[in-house]
């Protein structure tokens, strides 16, 4: 008997979408990454990942069969194809320029006097 499919898929089904290996592991090394950031959660849809922060991070995967798709931003993201090493390399400096930039709009945390 085969268990019920989940309404909400994980980082690591939407890995399996991707047909070649080097590329499954090139998103797999994107997503951890990503999801090491400090504040940042991973929220999931039938068809992508969403990586967010209180502060407007935003960093959406989108997993196709030779490649995967990684969108930057939110307002107006920079969409990057990703299917090599230096893709990769570029994708993964892009959100990470996107956090330190979100990480100065977040609001400094409350003072304690005693």
């Amino acid at each position: 008997m085969r268990p019920a499919p989940r309404e909400t898929p994980t980082l690591e089904d939407f890995a399996r979408r991707i047909e070649r290996e080097e590329v499954r592991g090139l998103f797999a090394t994107f997503c951890a990454e990503v999801e090491g950031f400090p504040g940042v959660v991973v929220e999931t849809a039938p068809f992508d990942a969403r990586f967010v922060a209180h502060n407007g991070f935003v960093v959406r995967v989108s997993p196709y069969a030779d490649l995967f798709l990684a969108a930057v931003g939110a307002a107006c993201p920079c969409e990057m194809r990703v299917a090599t090493r230096e893709g990769l390399a570029a994708a993964l400096d892009l959100a990470m320029r996107h956090f330190l930039d979100t990480a100065g709009a977040s609001p400094p945390p409350a003072r304690v006097t005693v």
